[in-house]
């Protein structure tokens, strides 16, 4: 079993654009494992609110949206934690 908590509490939980290919990552890598069940959880009181845009900032050049995101993934068989930092 596996565990992913969201940990952006002040926004609930809402996940920034730069967020979203952190949180790839993490399922790929749950998906590539030999673990079965996985819990995704959000720090403080609530799950997730969704993608959080506040603080996106759009690159018409890039055509991406950049933002800063922490997910923590717990790979519960070794106990080792995981945590993806991203601050744009």
């Amino acid at each position: 079993m596996r565990w992913i908590t969201i940990e952006n509490p002040d926004r609930r939980n809402a996940i920034p654009a730069e967020g979203w290919p952190a949180l790839t990552a993490v399922l790929g890598d749950f998906q590539a494992s030999a673990a079965r069940a996985l819990v995704i959880t959000g720090a403080g009181d609530d799950f997730c609110s969704g993608a959080d845009l506040a603080g996106a900032v759009y690159d018409s050049e890039a055509d991406e949206c950049t933002a800063g995101a922490t997910v923590t993934a717990t790979n519960t068989e070794t106990g080792k934690k995981e945590k993806t930092e991203t601050d744009h």
